[in-house]
């Protein structure tokens, strides 16, 4: 067989094999088998190669540094790693109808207040959101709504009870499980919006939740939060900033 031919045979498995990573994941995770584990994985491809599998997995795991080199479609946006060898799926891997049932198998293992921000990662990681982010980035009007409207999406397609009802009593722009989430957005290209004013414009909200372009101003923000924070990295310099009270 030439180069050529290898070349060739080495990127068509390049792509079958992170679809039939996901396939086995999707299949532990829909029989409640969450989280699973690397081993379970390469166990049920035995028919791939060990040392082919066990990178790739790597390159898929968003909090797992390097791995090979995979399409964008797939690199860490599909497992997040747990624990030594132990896997989730991203959210955003599965279908509508998948989405429902790995929802309910969360909350049947305990994961009752399946984490806001985990949903919203997942839903903002996916190469859809993305592009819309690099769109919408160029306009200073109507991001903010845009913003609301898909965490109203994201979290009633979870199965969050979210509403605006009862907002100005929680001083918040939404009730999300009768709590007041205040919501921001920051774009580098205006750099005098203030994050950090919804702390002062909005003191009753219990969780403020901001979609950022990565700067040093944002960077300095985050030194001054006092209160407990998370940070998820969507991609394309993009973060969502979780602050809850």
């Amino acid at each position: 067989m030439s180069e050529k031919s290898t070349d060739r045979q080495d990127r068509i498995e390049d792509k079958i094999i992170p679809e039939q990573i996901i396939e086995i994941a999707i299949m532990l995770t829909l029989a409640d088998i969450v989280p699973f584990t690397k081993k379970m994985i390469i166990e049920h491809l035995s028919h791939l190669n060990k040392d082919s599998v066990n990178p790739m997995i790597q390159a898929m795991t968003i909090n797992a540094p390097g791995g090979p080199s995979i399409g964008l479609k797939y690199r860490k946006k599909v497992f997040r790693r747990v624990g030594y060898g132990q896997y989730e799926l991203l959210e955003s891997v599965l279908s509508p109808e998948a989405k429902k049932r790995f929802l309910t198998a969360m909350k049947r293992r305990g994961a009752a207040e399946v984490n806001m921000l985990d949903i919203l990662t997942a839903h903002f990681l996916c190469p859809e959101m993305l592009r819309k982010l690099k769109i919408l980035s160029q306009y200073g009007w109507g991001f903010e709504n845009w913003f609301q409207i898909e965490i109203i999406v994201a979290l009633y397609d979870a199965g969050f009870e979210v509403t605006t009802d009862g907002k100005k009593e929680l001083d918040a722009d939404l009730v999300v499980n009768g709590l007041g989430v205040e919501l921001r957005c920051y774009q580098s290209r205006f750099p005098d919006y203030n994050l950090e004013r919804a702390f002062v414009e909005h003191p009753r909200a219990s969780i403020y939740l901001f979609l950022a372009q990565k700067d040093k101003r944002v960077d300095k923000m985050k030194e001054e939060i006092t209160y407990p924070f998370e940070e998820r990295e969507l991609g394309e310099g993009w973060v969502l900033i979780y602050v809850e009270k």
